[in-house]
């Protein structure tokens, strides 16, 4: 069978050339295509850059707070360690031999001696910060071993009790001398002040 095209040559040319075009036309839509998907996973990759970036800061912020706290433990540590090394060379430095021999080379005769042994200082606590909106901070602790002696004894009148305080100052091994009581009491056949003395050593440096 002979196949006759009887369309007019013109048109026949019109439609290879639309034909034509329409290749060129899919061509330069694939093309793109092509070229726009680099440029989309670039995009992507910038978005995931900026997303992970975003996480990051808070996470640095975090971490910075808590390299300063294990900064602060650390130094807390250190003078709870110095601390504790001074309260133990208070505790091995002190010769009972040694005080009492002090304590006898500084008491007038009208004063003498009922009671003696170690007085150890209370831990204390830094002040409380003023609330002021902020995360209440952790309150230093200041330990103490043998922080000095309590003596309790007897003085013939008040002026032999204040002569034997003074002397005892005038030692420079105290740093303070609290009289915490002090009263007339009957002994033998007249009567004599009964005292309490807090003496403190001095600090070791």
């Amino acid at each position: 069978m002979v196949s006759v095209n009887l369309l007019p040559a013109g048109i026949r040319s019109a439609r290879r050339r639309n034909r034509r075009l329409q290749i060129w036309v899919s061509a330069v839509l694939a093309v793109t295509m092509l070229t726009a998907i680099p440029l989309a996973l670039d995009v992507s990759k910038s978005a995931a850059a900026a997303s992970i970036e975003s996480r990051l800061e808070p996470l640095q912020s975090r971490l910075s707070t808590v390299r300063a706290d294990l900064k602060k433990a650390v130094a807390e540590r250190e003078e709870l360690t110095a601390q504790i090394a001074r309260a133990d060379a208070l505790r091995s430095k002190r010769s009972w031999s040694s005080l009492l021999a002090l304590l006898s080379s500084v008491a007038p005769d009208t004063v003498w001696f009922t009671s003696l042994r170690t007085a150890t200082v209370a831990p204390q606590r830094a002040a409380p910060q003023p609330a002021g909106g902020k995360a209440a901070q952790p309150q230093a602790v200041t330990l103490g071993g043998p922080g000095g002696i309590h003596l309790e004894g007897y003085a013939l009148d008040h002026d032999a009790l204040y002569a034997f305080m003074s002397a005892l100052k005038d030692t420079k091994t105290f740093d303070r001398v609290d009289l915490t009581s002090a009263g007339q009491e009957p002994v033998l056949n007249g009567t004599a002040v009964r005292f309490v003395l807090e003496c403190y050593w001095q600090a070791v440096k």
